[in-house]
């Protein structure tokens, strides 16, 4: 298998833009299908779909390509409602990664690690010190993921109520990314 940096030099990593939309829409509505056929109701039909325009308006969505195909997505955002419910290594600058997702189409060659270093330099180019996240403690594929790729799950746990009544338990992780 190639290298997380041999990877990385065949991905264009950029800001999503509003002309990115309609393709980001289908990216992410087939990632939620994926997760509920793997038997994971985290994602739906709204849920992350609702929050791109706002996303690009604010310049904080990121696709990752791959020949033109997007080959990941991510948001990197200045605050998390889920953050004081963590006991973080130290209060200091930090950015939180949301939707972060793989096209299914490419999972398992790299390309997830790849996009979360594309993640990490991005957070570090934006003068943040640590890359954090919450994931779902049902989601043991992501759990593992983080774990694998450096990320350290802090003490602390957060539970997101959604309007649907529908509640998750959010585990805490993060990684140091300049400093």
């Amino acid at each position: 298998m190639k290298s997380t940096a041999q990877i990385c030099e065949k991905l264009l990593c950029r800001a999503a833009t509003k002309a990115d939309i309609p393709r980001l829409r289908e990216f992410y509505t087939l990632v939620a299908e994926e997760m509920v056929q793997g038997g994971l109701e985290i994602w739906d039909e709204v849920y992350p779909c609702c929050c791109i325009e706002e996303d690009i308006s604010l310049g904080r969505l990121y696709i990752v390509e791959q020949d033109g195909e997007i080959a990941a997505a991510f948001a990197l955002c200045k605050a998390c409602n889920g953050a004081s419910a963590v006991k973080w290594e130290r209060e200091t600058s930090a950015l939180y990664l949301f939707r972060f997702a793989v096209n299914p189409r490419l999972q398992r060659q790299g390309i997830g690690a790849a996009a979360l270093e594309c993640a990490a330099k991005a957070t570090a180019a934006l003068g943040a010190e640590y890359l954090r996240l919450f994931v779902v403690d049902t989601n043991l594929p992501a759990l593992k993921f983080y774990s694998a790729n450096g990320y350290i799950r802090r003490e602390g746990e957060y539970c997101d109520k959604l309007v649907t009544g529908a509640s998750f338990r959010e585990f805490g992780y993060e990684k140091l990314v300049r400093g």
